[in-house]
């Protein structure tokens, strides 16, 4: 009758075990299952903060080109005013020419005139 007794205690003792180990191998599924999840969250984090990194220097390079485009139209700005300046010039210069070679005519034609006085 004793042994009978110790013998329920230790098919109970093995049942309890059995139902603990179940238990814990269920947990443990879900735990697994808990952690493929998380691994997959980890890689779209990782993915969208490397997308995140390739954004932020698309801008970086997209700030880095208008600043450079502005920089270009400045250095353009003053080229053309420049350019308009030398037109200007070329211009007073072209008319002081011709006003040069005006007088040039007349100075000829008046040493030309006092030659003719002369041969008389």
């Amino acid at each position: 009758s004793m042994q009978l007794s110790d013998l329920e205690t230790e098919l109970t003792k093995h049942v309890q075990a059995s139902q603990q180990l179940a238990m814990l191998e269920t947990e443990r599924e879900s735990l697994l299952s808990r952690i493929g999840e998380l691994e997959k969250a980890t890689q779209k984090l990782d993915q969208l903060q490397t997308e995140t990194l390739l954004q932020s220097v698309k801008l970086d390079d997209m700030e880095r080109l208008v600043a450079e485009r502005n920089e270009l139209n400045q250095k353009l700005n003053q080229l053309n005013i420049g350019y308009q300046e030398a037109v200007q010039e070329k211009e007073n210069l072209f008319a002081r020419l011709c006003e040069l070679e005006g007088d040039l005519v007349v100075e000829k034609e008046v040493q030309e005139g006092e030659e003719d006085d002369l041969n008389i």
